[in-house]
């Protein structure tokens, strides 16, 4: 591959051609989910419409139980005619008879920050109908690349290579597909990411990393998008505080608070922060239906154990209505590499890393539990694994890092060494393509034809995208394939030269 299709690549080097890149090929891939998947076809994303309508129009808060006034293009509040019905496909779909009158609307989001509404819903006030609703996903699409395509250029910066290598994994296909939906699960996965690795940046002070003033606004970036949404967000900027703050040394403690981009960043995230914490624990009327049936906090801890891999299928690549699941061998991919990447952390790190790694695996495997039993009095039993992308990210960045300090303290690699680093991270990047593509295909099939063969998807489906079925399959292999063979054309700048070190700087204990 390195020969033919990836040899005339340029290679992406300097920050502001890795996040340039990055950022458009990862704003393509999440539009193309955006104009492929059916309108409602995201979970709760009627709902999630709704709120961005109005917030944008001026309605923030809403009336007792979540009640909004929209147009009545955008009043069905529930799940499409298609949803959890594998043999349905969105030509079950009747248009309003009255499109441009006003509507009394149900959002189940009128609990969540009004932020990410804001930002993704202004197509509205000058687009209508399906247009308006398509442009509100591509917007989504682009803040949530932007903040990946920034942490990427980041730990480019730093030649951090494991940890870019675990960010590219953490961008499963349900975070691409949910990008490409008005829905905040992906931007607060993206936030997540950012924060942690603006905040790691930001904290060194070998005169290597960004500027500061870049670092900061990532920083601040990433702690207004993680909580732009749903309560769960302020668990994961805790989470991505801690894990960062246990590799700084104490002299570093020091240095950080002689500047002053340090007290600039840190007023701003407490603001931030101050507004989100405010608007979670104003009063609600009428707020979500409490559990009907009463579990002890125990019988909680224990279904949320024993749902665990189920939860990771929901984060690795199940679509729709949490009704159209990808093939099993993507699963099975993602599973064997996070638990790879698991292991290797835990086994391979020490000190104040082996401290991030637990961290931030215990942010992955233990707070979604600590998170449910905690809400389950108020809102009963709702935990998604989409609601998990955000640990992901955390955990898989946080060891990637780990592996590059440990390679920085033994002397980099030998030649060896680099041709077998090489060598597994391609047949990651063909096995991560390849899940990728079954994932699309298999949700293009699902809504073109339902359970019908993928043949009969593309030349003889009942419901097809704007794009077409055939368009939006070329479109997305085609983008796949580049950014697999930028991956692979990268790996010379990572593990080709045995003069290039990293430079992560986790301190020895």
């Amino acid at each position: 591959m390195s020969r033919t299709i990836a040899g005339w690549l340029p290679r992406l080097s300097g920050f502001a051609p890795v996040l340039l890149g990055t950022w458009v090929l990862l704003a393509l891939l999440m539009s193309t989910w955006a104009l492929t998947s059916p309108l409602r076809s995201a979970p709760d994303e009627p709902s999630h419409v709704i709120r961005a309508v109005a917030a944008v129009h001026g309605d923030i808060v809403g009336r007792s139980g979540g009640w909004f006034t929209v147009d009545a293009y955008y009043a069905p509040g529930s799940g499409p005619c298609f949803a959890f019905a594998p043999e349905t496909t969105p030509a079950c779909v009747v248009p309003p008879l009255e499109p441009d009158r006003e509507a009394q609307a149900r959002s189940s989001a009128f609990v969540n920050s009004p932020v990410y509404y804001v930002l993704v819903g202004w197509p509205s006030l000058f687009l209508s109908g399906d247009a308006s609703v398509y442009a509100m996903r591509v917007v989504s699409a682009i803040l949530t690349a932007g903040l990946l395509a920034l942490t990427f250029a980041l730990l480019w910066r730093r030649r951090a290579h494991w940890a870019t290598a675990g960010l590219a994994i953490a961008v499963t296909p349900t975070l691409l597909f949910l990008g490409g939906a008005v829905n905040p699960n992906a931007i607060e996965a993206a936030g997540a990411a950012a924060l942690l690795v603006s905040l790691w940046s930001f904290s060194r002070v070998d005169g290597v990393s960004a500027p500061s003033w870049i670092s900061g606004l990532g920083v601040v970036a990433g702690a207004l998008a993680v909580s732009s949404g749903r309560l769960f967000g302020l668990a994961w900027v805790a989470l991505a505080v801690v894990a960062v703050a246990v590799t700084i040394r104490p002299g570093d403690w020091r240095a950080l608070a002689r500047r002053r981009a340090t007290w600039v960043v840190l007023a701003a995230c407490i603001l931030v922060l101050l507004v989100a914490a405010i608007w979670f624990h104003r009063p609600i009327v009428d707020g979500p239906p409490k559990p009907t049936n009463e579990l002890t906090p125990i019988s909680v801890v224990f279904i949320m154990l024993d749902s665990t891999f189920s939860f990771w299928d929901g984060m690795i690549g199940i679509f729709g209505w949490i009704d159209t699941p990808s093939p099993d061998a993507t699963f099975v991919v993602w599973t064997t590499l996070i638990f790879g990447a698991l292991v290797a952390g835990i086994v391979l790190s020490r000190g104040r890393e082996r401290a991030a790694v637990l961290v931030a695996a215990a942010g992955l495997l233990v707070l979604p539990v600590v998170i449910q039993t905690v809400l389950y009095p108020q809102i009963g039993l709702v935990w998604q694994g989409r609601y998990m992308l955000a640990g992901l990210a955390c955990a898989l960045v946080v060891i990637g890092l780990a592996l590059d300090s440990r390679a920085q303290h033994h002397h980099d690699l030998s030649v060896s060494g680099r041709r077998a680093a090489r060598a597994v991270m391609r047949a990651v990047i063909v096995l991560v393509a390849l899940g990728h593509l079954g994932g699309f295909f298999a949700a293009v099939r699902r809504y073109s034809v339902g359970t019908d063969s993928y043949v009969d998807a593309l030349l003889s489906p009942t419901w097809q995208p704007p794009l077409t079925s055939i368009g939006s399959v070329a479109i997305y292999s085609v983008l796949v394939l580049l950014a697999a063979a930028i991956a692979w054309r990268s790996l010379d700048t990572a593990f080709g030269s045995s003069r290039e070190t990293p430079l992560v700087d986790f301190p020895r204990p």
